[in-house]
């Protein structure tokens, strides 16, 4: 599953926010269950022989386990308010009860046959679109969505991932519909699926196996780029796996308000029509293809190869994660794939454990880590283990462990193939949570270059054993250190003929840690124009933290430089707010550079900075560079930002949303009373009455009259109070997190009625989380105080660049 989206989508992962003095204090065992429940019985075989009733949203028919087996005890099935009419094993009535959200059924015999009929209106799990209830929808939809624990609201199920079973499906929707499930395919229940509605099919010309479903009117330019590269990228995945596509034919099918990017399905993926973008907005969305290709990935770490339990669900995440940047590595070249490696780096700085067992004394199988420090972990094995060993390993794994596997079998399979104990490496890495603060200096005297790494021991967490490299630059080439950090410091030395060019720790990018590396700013210069990618990367992170800009220019000015390279060096000059560098590229041929440049500039101050980006947002043809130039401007120069704003929150274009979305959270940052119209739009698509919604509360939050702010916070409930009927759980997730904030009396009962008819747990959790909070502050308006730090900096940074402009202008009177 993919949640790279903007937003934080309803049902996303979240973060477990546990204390990091408690991973050293408490030791607490799994209680019996607490992962995942034991198995009575095998499932061997589930048949669903259903029908769809769109217009009331109801599901209808029967489900089918044959079944064997392992232990005593009944069969004991996952449901969530099912209707059930009858239960027959072996086709005689048996005895059955709702116990919760358990069906539980009288089993005797050591084989059977269960028949349960029912039907449904399933609140979440199986999403009902309709054309003629919302101006939202183009079109009647079906569609479901199982991880995690969702399909028992539309089927009975054992909802958990360490049972596969063959599924066989016929779904039956009103004439003029095609249905798509993946009847055929070996599964867990979370992986089955259904999408119905009147698709078009669209087959990759040279290879019929792949194939887009979707709405009709889309045209075959428009397709092209989330079907084409398809082939390309299951062909890098076959040989990466040495394991042949698992499942026939694979298909994407792109529906209306999917809850994420994507859902890898076996061998039915359901993405968001959002990626369903034209060539040239895609070229600035790089998360289109990259959402495509993890869904694709997952078709082996996921579904061929499924994570035993959810705590093991790095071994799904983090794989497609990491196959995802390998493939865009082989189409972008090592400076592309060292982007991914840095962003993946950057993103697991967080504590937090991958699969902690009883070190943590709980069930981490949900932190967001799972995708970036997942594909961390991957790649510090690759950089330790070399390439060839690194892939004949994960080869190794792929092959041999096809069903539910854990973190043990791919560390075994590393090991059969490296001959190496890699216990303590998965210990590290995927047990603790820790993130490793290193410091590393050198110094060069008498021919001699002494370099050091130390690690911070502050006693509360273990020191981590470290594969150390370092490339040295020298005028005869560079020079490769390699040792082993294995306690608090640890020294090398180099004899060389004159003073190192630069010192590059970890070049291959093969630790994940927060380095503080010591070194000139003339040093990070050549390291930044000599050394490996990553490294390079790096150097432009340490440039960025000083004044010295020659380097970056440069890299910015080389229309040969590689496309990742210069957005990184114009982040760069953005970071050291050098807008006579940036300029000359608001034109930029590259879109991302051209994006990258605009968002440097917004980083920028003064009249010359907000002038070139009234101009962007006045005439530069692509969207999100649009978007990109309103955010800057608003905080460069809000007045201005506001004008504009307030001129582009109507924009009817599909592919103008993004502008939309950027302008209500300008509304919302810098607006006033009279913008909350714009702000609260019924007819809104769905991102962007999220994205109103809380820039309401923005706007709120920033006025000083506190019986302005009483009678804006009742506008606002109000408004949110009618989305908790809405038919999309983003909306009514949104609105109950909004009425926490502004929710008042008032919104107490209806919370309460919403809360009480509630089955989905996380919106009947933040209901009463919200009521509690209504309470807590008597029903009183917010009040965001404004950032003055923030203000000061800003304040300081305009008073500094007019000293230098009158500097400047003096010298020039010389």
């Amino acid at each position: 599953m993919n949640t790279t989206q903007m937003r934080i989508p309803l049902l996303s992962i979240l973060p477990l926010l546990v204390p990091l003095g408690a991973y050293a204090d408490e030791l607490i065992p799994d209680k019996r269950g607490q992962i995942v429940p034991d198995r009575v019985f095998d499932i061997e075989r589930l048949t669903l022989d259903l029908d769809l009733d769109p217009a009331a949203e109801r599901v209808a028919g029967s489900a089918t386990y044959e079944i064997s087996r392992l232990g005593p005890g009944d069969l004991v099935l996952d449901q969530v308010a099912l209707d059930i009419s009858s239960v027959q094993v072996n086709g005689s009535d048996t005895t059955w009860w709702v116990q919760g959200n358990h069906l539980h059924i009288e089993v005797e015999a050591e084989s059977a046959s269960v028949m349960i009929e029912y039907s449904a209106e399933p609140d979440t799990g199986l999403h009902f679109r309709h054309a003629d209830r919302s101006t939202i929808d183009q079109f009647d939809e079906v569609w479901s969505q199982g991880q995690k624990n969702d399909n028992r609201y539309w089927f009975p199920c054992w909802d958990h991932p360490n049972e596969r079973f063959l599924y066989e499906g016929e779904i039956r929707a009103p004439d003029g519909w095609k249905v798509l499930t993946n009847t055929g395919m070996e599964v867990p229940s979370y992986l089955i699926m259904v999408a119905a509605g009147r698709y078009e099919v669209h087959v990759h010309p040279d290879d019929p196996t792949l194939s887009v479903w979707i709405a009709p009117g889309y045209s075959t330019d428009v397709l092209d780029g989330i079907l084409m590269p398809v082939s390309s990228m299951k062909t890098h995945f076959e040989e990466r796996t040495g394991v042949p596509y698992p499942w026939g034919e694979y298909r994407q099918v792109f529906v209306q308000r999917f809850l994420y990017g994507g859902m890898e399905n076996t061998s039915a993926t359901i993405n968001t029509d959002s990626l369903v973008v034209g060539k040239e907005l895609e070229a600035a969305r790089p998360r289109v293809k990259g959402i495509v290709a993890h869904e694709l990935a997952h078709q082996w770490f996921g579904d061929y190869l499924t994570s035993r339990t959810w705590r093991e669900l790095w071994l799904n995440e983090g794989f497609a994660t990491f196959m995802t940047g390998d493939w865009y590595g082989s189409d972008a070249g090592p400076v592309g794939y060292a982007s991914r490696v840095m962003g993946w780096f950057n993103s697991s700085q967080t504590p937090g454990s991958l699969a902690g067992r009883f070190h943590q004394g709980a069930d981490s199988a949900w932190h967001f880590n799972v995708y970036s420090k997942g594909a961390s972990v991957l790649q510090m094995l690759r950089v330790m283990l070399g390439e060839d060993v690194f892939w004949r390993g994960i080869q190794h794994y792929s092959q041999t462990h096809r069903g539910g596997v854990e973190t043990h079998d791919l560390r075994r399979s590393l090991e059969e193939v490296s001959g190496r104990h890699l216990d303590w490496f998965f210990q590290q890495w995927v047990e603790l949570p820790h993130v490793p603060e290193l410091t590393v200096s050198h110094t060069f005297q008498d021919g001699s270059l002494q370099m050091k790494v130390q690690q911070k021991d502050n006693g509360s967490r273990p020191l981590y054993t470290l594969p150390i490299q370092m490339e040295v630059g020298t005028n005869e080439g560079p020079v490769q250190v390699e040792g082993w950090l294995e306690g608090a410091q640890e020294s090398w030395s180099v004899e060389l003929t004159g003073p190192p060019t630069y010192v590059a720790f970890d070049p291959n990018g093969g630790i994940l840690a927060k380095v503080e590396s010591k070194q000139e700013p003339a040093q990070w210069g050549a390291q930044l124009l000599k050394s490996s990618p990553y490294a390079q990367l790096r150097a432009i992170e340490a440039l960025a933290e000083t004044d010295r800009t020659e380097e970056l220019s440069a890299v910015l000015s080389d229309p040969e430089a590689h496309v990742e390279l210069r957005s990184k060096a114009a982040w760069g000059l953005g970071e050291q707010r050098n807008l006579e560098a940036l300029l000359p590229h608001i034109e930029d041929a590259q879109v991302l550079v051209r994006k990258a440049v605009v968002a440097g500039i917004g980083q920028c101050h003064g009249t010359d900075a907000a002038s070139a980006l009234v101009r962007v947002v006045r005439k530069e043809p692509h969207p999100d560079v649009v978007a990109v130039a309103l955010r800057g401007l608003g905080k460069v120069s809000p007045d201005r930002s506001l004008q504009l704003a307030r001129t582009r929150t109507t924009l009817k274009n599909s592919d103008q949303q993004v502008v939309r979305d950027a302008a209500l959270q300008i509304l919302g940052a810098h607006g006033e009373p009279r913008d909350l119209v714009a702000l609260l739009n019924p007819k809104a698509p769905e991102r962007l009455r999220h994205s109103g919604l809380w820039g309401a509360v923005t706007l709120i939050g920033h006025q000083e009259d506190e019986g302005l702010r009483s009678e804006l916070s009742e506008q606002v409930a109000r408004f949110a109070e009618t989305m908790l009927s809405d038919d999309d759980l983003h909306a009514q997730h949104t609105a109950v997190r909004v009425l926490a904030k502004v929710g008042d009396e008032q919104s107490i009962p209806l919370l309460e009625a919403y809360r009480r008819e509630q089955r989905v747990v996380k919106l009947r959790d933040g209901a009463t989380q919200s009521i509690a909070d209504i309470r807590e502050r008597g029903g009183a308006p917010i009040k965001q105080a404004p950032n003055e730090v923030e203000d000061r900096v800003r304040a300081l940074e305009e008073r500094i660049k007019a000293l230098e402009d009158k500097s400047q202008s003096w010298e020039r009177r010389q």
